[in-house]
């Protein structure tokens, strides 16, 4: 008889363009600050896969790369379902 149990291991099409976009935004923080466009005091140190990220307090920038990931989100998404 078979299991009727989800994982919660299991990666949708939407859920990893959400991945996608979400690492890209942490890429792009880390180029700002790596090539020092911004000054370090304007970034603070998270965790996230298990490596410390520096992302941008700066609300301008911030704002900007949700919205250029949202987008890419949007566009990984719709090429794949197609």
């Amino acid at each position: 008889m078979a299991s009727s149990t989800a994982s919660k291991d299991v990666i949708t099409l939407k859920g990893s363009a959400a991945i996608v976009s979400e690492f890209f935004g942490y890429a792009a923080n880390s180029i700002l600050y790596n090539r020092g466009v911004y000054p370090e005091e304007s970034f603070v140190k998270v965790k996230k896969y298990g490596l410390p990220m520096l992302l941008t307090q700066d609300e301008e920038v911030k704002s900007y790369i949700a919205s250029i990931t949202s987008q890419l989100s949007g566009k990984i998404f719709i090429h794949y379902s197609e």
